[in-house]
């Protein structure tokens, strides 16, 4: 089936692209901390509590983790924290640090990843929609009502990480434009696929690395097989990270993640520098890699990043144009959604993904970078 693209001008909001300070921001006083694979953690978390009393230590848990890994989020004082590194149990302890969406500010996207060369024909061959798949969208939450979610594909997920009064939905813009991408019925690549929204970051686009553990272990626990996981967000390198995306992905869920926009080696961020997740740097309308794009072989291939419409949370109708590797993730999420529709198994898409891509069209695409671009089109 072929859709025309229209031109469509639009007046573009510009988000600020986090400095790699901002990226690299800690929480004061608050930790994750990875228990060992062989423990009850309720009976460790109870243990702990009592050590920690002894002390006179402060130990507040604000999160716990039972399936992608064991663990808990923690706030500690000197005196606890000090305890915790030596006792029985615990695997590693890393400090939570502050995560925040990958996003810069009529999709040329889509007409880009259905054809190998420039320039663009104006239209868009679909190849499946991803039907019977779900697309979890992991994000700033979702205004499920808007009109790109046709027939009600797209739901806010009760459990909301953010816990100010929102309760999934979208006050940002930021998750309802990527879950657009990936699978919305005007915008989207996968047209009917489900939309689950995973809301952890807040009104500002502002989260924690230990919420974003809590929304992949909830993920893991949860989804709806099969299932891609979309990540449009980035925080500095955390090894909780890195092991809950190892687990969701054994677990046959397909996680792909934006590299970053800090211009940067991908690898220094979570989840771009996670093994196991499928890494998207952005390209512009000429091939060109992004000016933001971070890079290097933590990336698998480039999608479009640049000038991306698709679904507002203004409105039911409104669209916005935004730039950022945020933008090229779900594009990816989007084509390995219709690959599982299509009948490819989990095991084979991050292959079919690399394989099918068009080779050496990006322009500065930096050495260590694979210089491969999405492609979803007629084999050839």
């Amino acid at each position: 089936m072929k859709f025309v693209i229209a031109t469509i001008l639009l007046a573009a909001t510009v988000a600020a692209i986090p400095t790699l300070k901002e990226r690299l921001a800690t929480i004061e006083h608050r930790y994750i901390v990875v228990f060992e694979d062989t423990v009850d953690v309720d009976t460790l978390v109870s243990n702990l509590e009592v050590d920690v009393a002894s002390v006179a230590g402060e130990f507040e848990i604000t999160r716990t983790f039972y399936t992608a890994l064991k663990g808990i989020a923690v706030k500690l004082d000197e005196r606890a924290l000090k305890l915790l590194r030596v006792a029985r149990g615990v695997k590693y302890i890393e400090s939570d640090a502050i995560a925040r969406v990958d996003a810069a500010p009529e999709s040329w996207g889509l007409d880009r990843v259905d054809q190998r060369d420039l320039p663009l024909d104006q239209s868009f061959e679909m190849q499946g929609d991803g039907t019977g798949v779900t697309v979890y969208v992991l994000d700033t939450g979702i205004r499920e009502t808007h009109e790109d979610f046709d027939g009600g594909r797209a739901r806010r997920d009760p459990m909301d990480f953010v816990d100010d009064g929102w309760n999934g939905a979208d006050c940002h813009g930021h998750g309802t434009h990527c879950a657009g991408t990936a699978a919305g019925g005007i915008h989207g690549i996968a047209r009917g696929a489900n939309i689950v929204s995973i809301r952890l970051f807040d009104c500002g686009g502002f989260g924690s690395a230990s919420d974003i553990v809590s929304a992949i272990d909830y993920t893991t626990a949860t989804a709806q097989r099969p299932a891609v996981m979309s990540m449009s967000f980035g925080v500095v390198r955390r090894n909780a990270i890195d092991d809950a995306i190892e687990a969701a992905s054994n677990s046959q869920i397909i996680p792909v993640a934006a590299a970053g926009n800090s211009d940067n080696d991908a690898c220094t961020f979570s989840p771009a520098g996670s093994p196991k997740s499928f890494t998207v740097a952005a390209s512009d309308i000429n091939d060109n890699r992004a000016y933001f794009s971070s890079f290097g072989s933590c990336v698998q291939l480039f999608a479009p990043g640049v000038d991306i419409t698709s679904a507002s949370s203004a409105s039911d109708v409104a669209t916005a144009t935004w730039s950022g590797t945020s933008m090229a993730c779900p594009h990816v999420a989007g084509v390995a959604a219709v690959h599982l529709g299509n009948g490819v198994a989990p095991e084979d898409i991050r292959d079919r993904l690399v394989n099918d891509a068009s080779v050496n069209k990006i322009y500065d695409s930096e050495d260590g970078t694979p210089n491969k671009l999405l492609y979803l089109g007629p084999s050839n």
